[in-house]
């Protein structure tokens, strides 16, 4: 369920809910039972803050470095060029079907 949660918040995906859920610090029991079907403990608003500020940016620095890593690698692939590029004959070929239709 951690992960899950933790991937929830790299994706941007309400967040802030789950971080205000753990600011609670009125109406609650300091000490819950771990087996309780509704637990209400406590949170702590600075540590949530903190924590996932820190997971956010964490995780979005490290997913942007990823993302611009594979966008750069696949730039400066100099074999990647050389195939894309079309031979004489290919060039050739091309040019005399294409007289065709034209």
């Amino acid at each position: 369920m951690a992960l899950l949660t933790l991937i929830r918040c790299a994706t941007g995906e309400d967040f802030n809910a789950i971080m205000a859920d753990l600011q609670v610090t009125e109406d609650c029991d300091p000490n819950p039972n771990w087996d309780d079907p509704d637990p209400q403990g406590c949170g702590s608003p600075v540590a949530a803050y903190v924590y996932f500020y820190s997971v956010v940016l964490l995780i979005a620095f490290v997913l942007i470095n990823l993302l611009l890593a594979a966008i750069l690698s696949a730039f400066t692939d100099s074999s990647a060029e050389e195939d894309a590029r079309l031979s004489k004959e290919q060039l050739e070929v091309f040019a005399t079907v294409w007289a065709e239709y034209d």
